[in-house]
């Protein structure tokens, strides 16, 4: 079988990028042949060709731009992937294309023929759109073969915004990189892997390229209100700014950190490269966002066996167990941050509780071959069936 993959951006940092990268090396080991259309050389194509992807490139070089403010320059853009897009459909003859982000899934459905035997499937992340964009993108979803969601928040979003008939989507969630587990296993992370997140006494740390929708000023602020505490620990904002907005707001934390009076204990060590040994040395895991599909920083802390603390923000609603494999808290509220954050550093039980539980879920629900092989299982349904 063979399966294309579109995707949008050149650059390989990012949940959704990381799950696809996953999702691609086992459907190659599982014998499955798979190609990437990319619009640019970059990080990206080099990490699909090592794993043993074919890469196809938009050979215009320039990012696919959907914008409903720009309609010329969108048509412009969508004219040249089409091109691009044609001639691989012509090349590599894949079964099934795949798409994991908007642009790539409006282009696919304005690109593709109706009656071309190909089959479409969109993993759908949960980002909310509004006006002509939202409009565009909920029939190209009513027009793909089948769409899977990764959360039943996900799933809600498909099914009241966008219009997608609850029996055409299919929950597959994302899964965890099996290095992880490996590295928990073999002890790894803490043996073989030097790392910047050093300090005495407690580390909390959260994951993730800085930006406002990650949110990670509600750690800082949380920081602030527990510097009564008597507690030696300290705060680490990893995560490394790639595009202008996050540096701005990168620029943004540090100097909030200055002004909270929290700078002593805060640290940006920026990119921890691998993301398992920033999880290990860490002793609780924070996801601070605003708005979150899935919350892949949540099953990779769980894999290395470590307690996590999240928002309410979607996704992680879905996948902890408040009270049972960590905590949920208001994305809007430092304070019960605050409060929820130290009770669980003055209690190491509760902390290896949470963190056994999430281990355990993690192993039964979020093994990357297992969730490679339910995606498998959905390629030949549609195949065999059609449109779901």
């Amino acid at each position: 079988m063979k399966i294309l993959f579109v995707l949008e951006y050149a650059h390989a940092y990012g949940g959704m990028q990381h799950s696809v990268i996953l999702l691609a090396r086992n459907l190659v080991k599982l014998g499955e042949s798979v190609g990437v259309l990319l619009p640019a050389e970059g990080v990206a194509a080099a990490k699909y060709r090592e794993l043993g992807a074919r890469v196809f490139l938009d050979p215009h070089g320039e990012p696919w731009r959907l914008s409903a403010k720009a309609p010329l320059g969108c048509w412009r853009s969508w004219r040249r992937f089409q091109g691009a897009f044609v001639d691989v459909l012509n090349e590599f003859q894949p079964h099934v294309v795949h798409c994991n982000n908007i642009t790539a899934a409006i282009f696919v459905d304005w690109s593709l023929p109706r009656s071309h035997s190909t089959r479409k499937l969109f993993t759908y992340r949960g980002d909310l759109l509004s006006g002509i964009s939202r409009r565009v993108l909920a029939r190209a979803l009513r027009r793909c073969d089948a769409v899977t969601v990764t959360t039943d928040f996900q799933k809600d979003v498909t099914e009241r915004r966008l219009g997608v008939s609850p029996e055409r989507i299919v929950k597959i969630p994302n899964a965890v990189d099996s290095r992880f587990l490996n590295a928990e296993a073999t002890g790894e992370a803490s043996d073989a892997v030097e790392c910047p997140i050093t300090a005495t006494g407690l580390k909390v740390g959260v994951l993730g390229f800085p930006n406002k929708r990650k949110n990670q000023e509600l750690l800082l602020r949380a920081a602030y209100e527990m510097r009564n505490e008597d507690l030696d620990v300290t705060f680490f904002i990893c995560g490394q700014a790639n595009i202008p907005s996050d540096v701005q707001y990168l620029d943004y934390l540090v100097q909030l950190a200055s002004e909270l009076g929290v700078a002593d204990v805060v640290r940006f060590p920026g990119y921890v490269s691998p993301a398992y040994a920033a999880m290990r040395a860490l002793d609780i895991v924070v996801s601070t966002s605003r708005r979150e599909g899935f919350g892949r920083t949540i099953i990779e802390a769980w894999a290395m066996r470590r307690p996590v603390i999240a928002t309410r923000s979607g996704g992680p609603e879905c996948i902890i167990d408040h009270g049972i494999n960590g905590e949920l808290t208001d994305r809007d509220d430092p304070k019960e941050l605050a409060e929820r954050l130290t009770r669980l550093l003055r209690d190491p039980d509760l902390r290896a509780a949470y963190a056994d539980a999430g281990y355990q879920k993690v192993v039964s629900e979020y093994r990357e071959e297992d969730v490679a092989q339910r995606m498998v299982d959905l390629y030949d349904a549609l195949l065999t069936r059609g449109r779901i």
